[in-house]
């Protein structure tokens, strides 16, 4: 299973230190509020709304280096965008957004 990490976030960053410190902040408070979005609209089964919300984190978990893990968002996107109840990549994608969480915390 592949891990997050923060090669691109470094490579953005380059030698400022602050500016990564920033980023990584920025990063984790956007996550959770996302998060909670996404679940909210699900729960709602405001299935459009909650694919707008898997978009949005699609980046975040590109920028995280979880490259198996967009190709399951994107699946799942577009799993919620048809309505495709039950929705195969829903359980895949929560897995991700836990792994980022718990790989944000450390840092």
């Amino acid at each position: 299973m592949e891990k997050p990490n923060t090669t691109y976030i470094d490579q953005l960053s380059g030698d400022d230190s602050s500016f990564r410190n920033k980023f990584i902040n920025l990063l984790k408070s956007e996550l959770i509020l996302e998060i909670d979005k996404y679940k909210k609209a699900f729960l709602n089964k405001d299935y459009s709304n909650a694919s707008e919300h898997v978009h949005r984190l699609k980046h975040k978990i590109s920028v995280l280096g979880l490259e198996k893990g967009y190709t399951i968002a994107l699946a799942y996107e577009n799993e919620l965008k048809e309505k495709k109840d039950p929705f195969s990549n829903q359980k895949k994608f929560d897995d991700v957004l836990t792994q980022m969480v718990e790989f944000l915390k450390c840092l």
